[in-house]
């Protein structure tokens, strides 16, 4: 789990909600609401993991967490044979 993946949401001038990589300039999607913009933020980083931040309106962090990279999936005993 690395920096490069750590990403940022954000409340645009606009009023949509940016999420981007946390060292990045562009956001990568933009969303309606909050909600959708972190939804979108983890779906990113499940996979490598890696860190979340959210910021409020006045640009204040209310959520920073980690968020591990996925286990692949195990399979059962039973292979066939």
């Amino acid at each position: 789990m690395g920096k490069e993946n750590d990403r940022i949401v954000y409340r645009c001038a606009d009023g949509k909600w940016a999420n981007r990589l946390f060292d990045d300039e562009i956001p990568t999607t933009i969303h309606d609401t909050q909600l959708q913009a972190i939804a979108a933020a983890k779906s990113l980083i499940k996979a490598q993991g890696g860190s979340l931040t959210v910021m409020s309106c006045d640009d204040r962090v209310t959520v920073k967490e980690t968020i591990p990279p996925q286990k692949p999936p195990r399979f059962s005993g039973n292979t066939g044979n």
